[in-house]
């Protein structure tokens, strides 16, 4: 499971989450950008997703799921859809490394200078729900 979720750390825009399923139907998805989504094609209930969770939460929450303790997971802050409408600003990122230029122009290309965010571990779906 590590390995797999290894994998999401080299960007892949064809395949940006891995995912594991469960044989009640519930399957994890989790994705490069550190979002999860939740979901059971079998039952008649919508995704649940998470955001902002690290790879060793990613990791615990699919040992969960592969032991079938569903009940364990759906006791975090799940919100109902596949991912929030919008990218929102949170007061939870550092934005001391923020670019005032976030676009440079390099001659013909024009070059996405990334932006470092770094989130609190406190504000962490699995930390809250063992708060």
């Amino acid at each position: 499971m590590r390995e797999v979720l290894a994998e999401l750390d080299v960007p892949d825009p064809e395949h940006p989450d891995a995912w594991l399923t469960h044989e009640s139907g519930w399957t994890l998805s989790i994705f490069s950008g550190g979002s999860c989504i939740l979901s059971n094609s079998a039952m008649d209930t919508g995704p649940q997703y998470l955001e902002a969770i690290s790879r060793a939460e990613a990791l615990q929450l699919w040992i969960k799921l592969s032991r079938g303790q569903v009940q364990d997971m759906q006791s975090l802050p799940w919100k109902d859809g596949n991912a929030p409408p919008f990218p929102k600003k949170s007061s939870k990122y550092s934005n001391k490394h923020r670019l005032r230029r976030p676009w440079h122009n390099n001659g013909n290309s024009l070059i996405a200078l990334a932006l470092k965010m770094t989130p609190s571990a406190a504000d962490s779906p699995v930390a809250v729900a063992e708060q």
